[in-house]
């Protein structure tokens, strides 16, 4: 992803960038309007930080900035511009960012997208660490078959029983993977090229988690990256193909009426890498 924009560098002594930034979207805003435009905020040092302004749509006229952006790992908040303070104060509570992105409307609305410093370390699952990998599994494998299983079933799936079923899996061959950022956030397990098991936490899902998972997981599989989902998953269909799975023509019969379907990738799909 790439934002193109015109650049310059403000001084963050004193907090001033906030008047000087503000000052540079006005200049603009009176050309293109305000609700027409983005800003990016990025390249943090001690005393300084980059902003570029470009066009939402298009290319603004006099572009200086090329900045490539990552894909994932964004999260985005809404508000009121006039609370822009207070948005800010609680976003940075919780640490540094790579980059910003600002948009607002001409009624006083912003849009805050941000990307943090990538903290994000994929992980072995050992005996040290199994009963957090299967805390994970059990939290979200509950949530995903809330809908379609009987609850008592779905009971069953304590953090002790899938502590067993990981290692049970484990010591067939199947390695298995927790991702951490800062705290452990979802894992994966891979059979030889089979992918299996991977689920992000509920209330941390969309944030680009599953993906890097995904990411990590192809680049273990021995060969062609086979994986299996139920019909119903459109969620996870959706992240699947757009990582160049596609269906393979098999599908297993779960229950009356629920089928699973296998998906595999070639590797002349997608950089797997990038």
């Amino acid at each position: 992803m790439l934002f193109k924009g015109i650049g310059r560098t403000f001084s963050t002594e004193n907090d001033q960038q906030y008047e000087t930034i503000g000052a540079f979207w006005d200049e603009l805003a009176a050309k293109y309007g305000r609700a027409n435009l983005q800003g990016l905020g990025y390249g943090w040092t001690d005393r300084t930080i980059e902003y570029a302004i470009g066009l939402i749509y298009g290319e603004i006229d006099g572009a200086d900035r090329t900045v490539k952006l990552p894909e994932t790992g964004w999260a985005t908040v809404r508000g009121r511009t006039a609370e822009l303070g207070e948005i800010y104060e609680k976003i940075y509570r919780e640490g540094n960012l790579k980059y910003e992105i600002e948009r607002f409307t001409d009624n006083g609305e912003c849009e805050i997208m941000y990307c943090r410093e990538k903290r994000m370390i994929i992980l072995p699952v050992d005996q040290t660490n199994i009963l957090q990998a299967a805390t994970i599994h059990a939290v979200s494998w509950k949530e995903s078959h809330r809908t379609f299983c009987a609850p008592d079933f779905i009971e069953k799936h304590t953090p002790a029983r899938q502590r067993e079923y990981l290692r049970s899996k484990m010591s067939s061959g199947t390695k298995v993977f927790m991702l951490l950022d800062e705290k452990p956030v979802g894992i994966v397990s891979v059979t030889g090229s089979l992918i299996e098991d991977l689920y992000v936490l509920p209330d941390l899902q969309n944030r680009g988690y599953g993906t890097e998972l995904l990411r990590f997981a192809m680049r273990q599989c021995k060969d062609t990256p086979v994986l299996w989902i139920l019909e119903n998953n459109i969620d996870a269909e959706r992240l699947y193909r757009r990582m160049g799975f596609q269906e393979t023509g098999r599908r297993n019969s779960i229950t009356d009426g629920l089928d699973e379907i296998e998906f595999h990738r070639p590797c002349s799909n997608i950089d797997i890498d990038a």
